[in-house]
């Protein structure tokens, strides 16, 4: 398993598991699932025909699957013509280098690879399928809550037929300096924006714990406040350097890094029980980089350990 795999997984009783595997051996992640003792996973969108090969693979070892990732950052974007078909190029091409997630085509494939993701959720009896909003710079915010409405009611409509719920992850993927948001859903103010012009409960939120700190954003009363559109939840630490923070500011970038549970200023132990208040189920996931045996394992002990206590 190449270490710039993504590593997700989920506890309590449903634990850890794994997406952002690049060579397509599912075998070999349902081993990696199970040597690292996870009891699910996130997985990359598959291929129709591997539909068959996951159904035995998740009967066999027990391990389900959480979600089906279909990240796209490019659906609120500009819809033709060649300087943004460059832009769009561009702003994949970026965020696939700083995620490790792979962007589509552009607009309409990346359309198209969302209703896949939803079939094939459907198809396998997954609850989740994981997504950006994405943001377009170029219009102002309500501009892009419009074309939200645009491009995402068809989709949460199709998701709402087949049982499966859209959930955006709350990362603002920063580009540029001054930083530019390449995802709009990661803030209170958004998630009521997105949620009013779609009211559909189809749409949800992958909370991730990593990324409200750092923005300054209350991560305890955001379980709180939004549990009922929570539905997936991505775990990893925080560490903040406080000196560099001072002397750039959270415009600056660069004064914050992410860490496996335990090594930052997360408050796992909070952030457990205000999920246990709130009667969450869904997926609790360790979202790791670097990737390996030992940092999963690592979280796991970790988050195991919290749990214990709660």
């Amino acid at each position: 398993m190449a270490e710039t795999s993504v590593i997700r997984g989920i506890l309590p009783k449903q634990c850890f598991g794994i997406a952002g595997i690049k060579d397509g051996d599912w075998k070999a992640l349902f081993d990696f699932a199970a040597e690292t003792n996870a009891e699910a996973l996130q997985i990359d969108l598959p291929p129709e025909s591997d539909f068959e090969l996951l159904r035995e693979l998740t009967a066999s070892s027990g391990i389900s699957i959480s979600s089906i990732s279909a990240y796209s950052t490019l659906l609120l974007g500009p819809d033709s013509g060649e300087a943004n078909e460059k832009n769009r190029t561009r702003i994949a091409r970026d965020i696939a280098a700083a995620t490790g997630m792979e962007q589509g085509g552009g607009q309409s494939q990346d359309i198209a690879r969302i209703e896949r993701a939803i079939d094939a959720a459907s198809a396998l009896d997954v609850r989740c399928v994981s997504q950006f909003a994405g943001n377009d710079p170029e219009r102002d915010f309500g501009e892009n809550i419009a074309k939200f409405k645009d491009v995402f009611t068809p989709l949460a409509r199709r998701a709402e037929d087949s049982g499966v719920t859209l959930v955006f992850e709350n990362c603002p993927l920063l580009k540029g300096q001054p930083p530019v948001v390449n995802n709009l859903a990661y803030c209170p103010e958004a998630w009521d924006a997105m949620f009013a012009a779609v009211p559909l409960s189809s749409i949800g939120l992958e909370l991730d714990t990593g990324h409200l700190p750092w923005l300054g954003i209350d991560l305890i009363r955001c379980i709180h406040d939004y549990a009922p559109r929570i539905k997936h939840v991505h775990l990893k630490d925080c560490i903040i350097d406080e000196e560099a923070l001072y002397r750039r500011g959270q415009l600056g970038g660069n004064f914050y890094e992410h860490g496996v549970p335990g090594d930052g200023g997360i408050d796992f132990t909070a952030v457990t029980a205000a999920l246990g208040a709130e009667s969450y189920t869904g997926a609790l996931t360790l979202d790791l980089r670097p990737t390996n045996k030992e940092t999963v394992r690592q979280g796991v002990r970790y988050v195991r350990s919290i749990l214990a206590k709660n």
